[in-house]
């Protein structure tokens, strides 16, 4: 980034970006993701609706309850792929997840890239929620790491 960083409004701390990651069942519903996504954001402590990135792989492109989410929010979506979310470690890798997806993680990597692994860290761990009609969700938030300054 080029230029000073942003302060945050009590005028001493940088704000960092933060980027949240979302792995979720297939055929999971709008009504699901934009409840999960907004239960996920309250504990975070952003106000539900807010512009956020949201980081998934990209194999869950054309689900329809997710292309809906990005067109009727203020999300920015960001599709990774499941060869560069396996590169990426995680504190809470899943055998299962790796089976059907062919990465241990979606959440925590997709967040951790989204944020800009490896010079990134992860906030909130991978989250479960699960939708009223059942389909399960995991959200995970990441940051930039902070630069060090200069000695």
């Amino acid at each position: 980034m080029m230029g000073s960083d942003p302060i945050s409004p009590n005028g001493s701390d940088p704000i960092r970006p933060l980027a949240l990651g979302l792995g979720f069942q297939a055929g999971a519903s709008v009504a699901e993701l934009r409840a999960g996504l907004a239960q996920f954001q309250g504990q975070l402590g952003i106000a539900p609706g807010a512009a956020v990135v949201l980081a998934v792989v990209d194999k869950r492109l054309n689900s329809e309850g997710l292309r809906a989410l990005v067109a009727q929010s203020q999300v920015t979506l960001v599709p990774f792929s499941a060869a560069a979310l396996s590169q990426v470690s995680v504190p809470h890798p899943a055998t299962r997840v790796a089976q059907k997806l062919g990465t241990p993680s979606v959440a925590e990597a997709a967040a951790l890239l989204a944020a800009g692994y490896p010079n990134a860290e992860l906030l909130v761990p991978k989250t479960r929620i699960q939708g009223a009609l059942g389909a399960w969700m995991t959200f995970a938030a990441a940051q930039p790491l902070m630069p060090r300054a200069a000695c």
